[in-house]
């Protein structure tokens, strides 16, 4: 099985940078290997605000990722601005929500953000606002 590159946010703040291959929607937890170590870290999401799927753990710091939606994006579900209790703001689509589940899986509108995709832990959200069709391609 593949091990896809994560980014673990703690509700508390805390980033772990490393790789899992068995995290489910639905798992009471995951084991996470982080970054130049080889024992696995049992997570369990409730404890995390998000989980970022990233294409590296590097990224480009200086990249200022695209919030706004234009007209030729390429959504994955209905576009949506997800606040969470700290403040931050992502913008994307998602194909389902459910505010009595763990959580969501959200696909970023700019398609050069290092994230591919970002598990949104609900215990941690302020807010979901989807946002109209029109409203979305409106830059």
């Amino acid at each position: 099985m593949l091990h896809a590159k994560i980014v673990a946010r703690f509700a508390d703040g805390t980033t772990v940078k490393g790789t899992t291959n068995n995290f489910q929607t639905t798992g009471a937890s995951f084991y996470l290997f982080p970054e130049g170590d080889s024992a696995p870290t049992e997570i369990v999401p409730a404890s995390l605000k998000a989980i970022f799927f990233v294409k590296s753990f590097e990224g480009e710091p200086e990249y200022k990722e695209r919030k706004e939606f234009e007209p030729d994006d390429r959504l994955q579900g209905r576009p949506v601005e997800v606040e969470f209790n700290d403040g931050e703001l992502l913008t994307g689509s998602i194909s389902d929500y459910n505010p009595r589940t763990t959580g969501f899986f959200l696909f970023p509108i700019d398609p050069d953000s290092n994230n591919q995709k970002v598990f949104v832990v609900n215990s941690a959200v302020k807010s979901v606002r989807f946002v109209s069709p029109e409203q979305a391609a409106t830059p």
